[in-house]
């Protein structure tokens, strides 16, 4: 990361829980929001993390999330559950709905969760982890607004549509986390490109008139790429089926989008609504046991992490362990935000009346704000 300054985990956890709760949400609310932020950064999904607080600030101030909303289940039935969300901010309805599919999982074996009336909830894999935490296997995905150009289409017109597959591992090893998102990049890592003042690659976006750009701006008002071509397409829209459809959030392709990454427009976007989301808990006992399903993710592990390296690469990596490798570092050494994202919530935190821990001195990247 460059230019960036590093903060303590607990300085920027109750920065953001002072903001959310100077929205008039409850403390919970405010932990809860603060965790899913900080967590993201801590495992360097910087695009979901902090940065996205201000969009959150301007959403509930214009109503679109309600901060005092309670998710409630609206249908259930043995190991499933159909969730209203009621326009909460997303980390508390992804939390409640994925802790309602752990519950019943571990009841069932298995528990199956769709959720409306749902926000943005940041990285998808959070909850996921969620399941791990409890030994089971996790699977989490999310409807958005339309922001991905359908292959061959030259405008906005399907979600992203991201999905997180997060499974245990044997103590001592980092779990196995799959958390994506069906376009090239996210909308949010355009943005960041946007505020640095950089260029981006081609191939992730193209512009207003469905002409591939490399210039961040006119991608923010065009439409981003699916990854794979009709792989990333087919692959949001079956997200879309199980999120949009059956969870019964408004579909994609009809609401606007809203976050910090700007006002996406498609030919069929007329509103601001909620998305939908389901969540999905597994236990590996009922069906192998968990100690030989830790002995067979181990040895899968093993097969792959010990592929030779192909030229140009140090090693093979599972997906996850990036991210924890950031998380023991952060831990270590403090969290690092870019210093155009540490801008933002300076500005933020004067808006809000709320210092931001930037305030206090530091000097060098290895530095922890107290």
């Amino acid at each position: 990361m460059t230019d960036s300054r590093r903060f303590s985990e607990s300085a920027l956890r109750a920065f953001v829980e002072a903001i959310v709760e100077g929205l008039g949400a409850s403390r919970r609310v405010a932990q809860v929001v603060a965790a899913s932020l900080i967590e993201a950064d801590r495992r360097g999904v910087h695009t979901h993390g902090l940065i996205r607080l201000g969009s959150y600030c301007s959403e509930a101030r214009a109503g679109r999330i309600v901060v005092d909303a309670v998710p409630s289940v609206e249908r259930e039935y043995g190991a499933v559950a159909a969730m209203d969300g009621h326009g909460a901010f997303g980390a508390v309805t992804g939390t409640v709905s994925m802790d309602e599919a752990i519950a019943r999982a571990e009841q069932h074996g298995v528990g199956f969760v769709t959720a409306r009336g749902c926000n943005h909830f940041g990285a998808a894999a959070f909850y996921s982890l969620r399941a791990v935490e409890r030994g089971l296997i996790g699977i989490v995905a999310t409807s958005t607004p339309a922001v991905m150009a359908p292959w061959g289409g030259a405008e906005a017109r399907l979600g992203n549509n991201p999905l997180s597959v997060a499974a245990p591992t044997p103590e001592g090893t980092p779990p196995f986390v799959l958390d994506f998102a069906q376009s090239t990049v996210s909308r949010g890592r355009i943005k960041l490109a946007e505020l640095g003042g950089e260029a981006i690659p081609a191939g992730w976006a193209i512009d207003a008139g469905g002409l591939p750009t490399t210039d961040p701006v006119a991608a923010l008002a065009g439409a981003l790429l699916p990854f794979g071509g009709y792989k990333g397409y087919g692959l949001a829209l079956a997200v879309e089926v199980l999120t949009g459809v059956l969870a019964g959030g408004e579909l994609g392709p009809a609401l606007i989008n809203a976050s910090l990454t700007g006002a996406a427009s498609s030919g069929s976007a007329t509103r601001v609504g909620t998305v939908g989301s389901v969540y999905v808990a597994i236990d590996p006992g009922p069906l192998l046991g968990r100690e030989e399903f830790a002995t067979r993710i181990a040895r899968l592990t093993e097969l792959v992490k010990g592929t030779p390296p192909a030229p140009g690469f140090d090693e093979v990596l599972i997906p996850g362990e990036l991210e924890a490798r950031a998380a023991a570092d952060a831990c270590a050494r403090g969290i690092a935000l870019e210093a155009s994202t540490v801008a933002l919530l300076e500005e933020l935190g004067a808006a809000e009346s709320v210092p931001f821990p930037g305030t206090f001195a530091y000097a060098a990247d290895t530095d922890v704000v107290p």
